[in-house]
């Protein structure tokens, strides 16, 4: 019986990482596409900076995958860190006025 719930669990944790990565590899092909690249590159980096922080997760783990303009010269953009979505809400000159769980 232990040697079943153990390959179990081995088959789980298997799925569980290959899941992992097609998540990843699945936002970093959304972020390549033109939707996701537009907006000013200060608001983009400051929401970048503002993602990894806000999921805890190292530097650079997570990308843009998708933005929009907003009112008032303002851009949300959708910001994937592995399996994690939040909403990020910045400024054309790099401020992020708001960050929440998508």
């Amino acid at each position: 019986m232990a040697t079943r719930t153990t390959t179990a669990n081995i088959r789980a944790a298997i799925m569980t990482v290959f899941m992992a990565g097609e998540a990843e590899a699945s936002n970093r092909r959304a972020a390549n596409r033109s939707y996701a690249r537009g907006g000013p590159d200060a608001a983009r980096a400051a929401c970048e900076r503002r993602a990894d922080q806000y999921q805890n997760a190292p530097g650079g783990s997570r990308v843009a995958v998708s933005q929009r303009g907003g009112r008032g010269g303002n851009y949300t953009f959708t910001m994937a860190t592995g399996h994690y979505r939040s909403t990020c809400t910045a400024s054309s000159n790099g401020q992020v006025i708001d960050i929440s769980p998508y």
